[in-house]
């Protein structure tokens, strides 16, 4: 994790990765039983082989455990939501050593404050997820638009920079359009139509897909509006839309839904992070706090905090201090 919160000075770091990193698909039932030691990479190969996939971000050396217990957004996520919202059930080890069961009928509770609480609450050794499903084959890759402009319509992510020899900002855009190469190029004609600096997207196998970020996967992550042109940095913008992560009721998760967008600086200055949150003018509070793979305190989430860690033995990234 580039924020260092893997490691722990006079602590206990837990590697599920050796043993529990194997994943089960039962293609009839459209689940996948995966080890809390799993890699999206391994997920997004077994399931695909049944034709089946969910919602598993967009980089697959990510730890299945990090990203959906904090929210997890992928490109399937204007489809199927997040990935916290395709868990079915999680094994639980507790602070006492429990071994819990998760689910909407047995402790809903844990089961509603894990889904956006990180590893707040244990260690989360086997989930399972609802599997969907879907073609082998995606239209997806870079476009490289000269010139400041925004989509805030289509499935992509958007990275912004400017290039050090014409001082020109440009976008480039990550796509992914799940269908043929024609009709992904019929979707993304309005950018196509610009006339782009590079085309680098193809029909590609699904599997692939989440590797084309691979080379990007190191942020200093923050949170907030884009700032104005005149300043703009080297940034990332997530996963467009949004809508179907926001039509889950908030009550359904402790995963905060906001309709805030989410940009990562690839630059580590500081003054590059101060110009990008002197841009967060008019949020809420609960949007202040942002993504919760990010920084994951709830208020409600302090009273399950209480119940199954109360001596805070989990307490790395963003702790949850339990209820007095």
């Amino acid at each position: 994790m580039p924020a260092g919160a893997s490691s722990v000075e006079d602590g206990l770091v837990i590697d599920l990765s050796r043993y529990l990193n194997q994943v089960r698909i039962e293609p009839d039932k459209r689940l996948g039983y995966v080890g809390g030691g799993c890699v999206w990479k391994t997920v997004d190969e077994a399931a695909i082989k049944y034709g089946l996939a969910t919602v598993g971000g967009t980089v697959n050396h990510t730890g299945v455990g990090g990203l959906a217990l904090g929210g997890g957004y992928g490109w399937l996520t204007n489809r199927y939501g997040l990935a916290t919202d395709n868990i079915r059930q999680a094994t639980v080890v507790t602070a006492d050593g429990s071994i819990l069961t998760a689910n909407d009928k047995d402790n809903e509770d844990l089961f509603w404050a894990i889904r956006g609480g990180g590893g707040n609450f244990g260690v989360v050794t086997e989930f399972v997820f609802e599997l969907y499903p879907q073609r082998k084959t995606v239209f997806a890759g870079d476009f490289s638009v000269g010139g400041l402009m925004l989509a805030r319509t289509k499935a992509m992510c958007q990275v912004a920079t400017v290039d050090p020899e014409s001082t020109q900002s440009v976008f480039v855009l990550l796509v992914m359009y799940n269908g043929s190469e024609e009709e992904g190029r019929a979707a993304y004609k309005e950018f196509l139509d610009i006339g782009p600096i590079a085309d680098m997207a193809k029909e590609l196998p699904y599997e692939e897909l989440n590797t084309l970020q691979s080379a990007r996967a190191r942020f200093l992550w923050v949170r907030g509006p884009l700032p104005e042109p005149e300043v703009l940095p080297e940034h990332h913008m997530g996963i467009l839309p949004l809508s179907k992560v926001n039509a889950v009721p908030v009550s359904a998760t402790a995963f905060r839904r906001e309709l805030t967008l989410t940009f990562s600086s690839l630059s580590l200055g500081e003054n590059m992070v101060d110009i990008l949150i002197a841009g967060q003018r008019g949020l809420s509070k609960s949007e202040e706090f942002g993504y919760t793979n990010y920084d994951t305190a709830t208020p409600a989430q302090v009273q399950v905090k209480k119940k199954y860690d109360p001596e805070s033995v989990f307490n790395r990234w963003f702790p949850i201090i339990p209820a007095a």
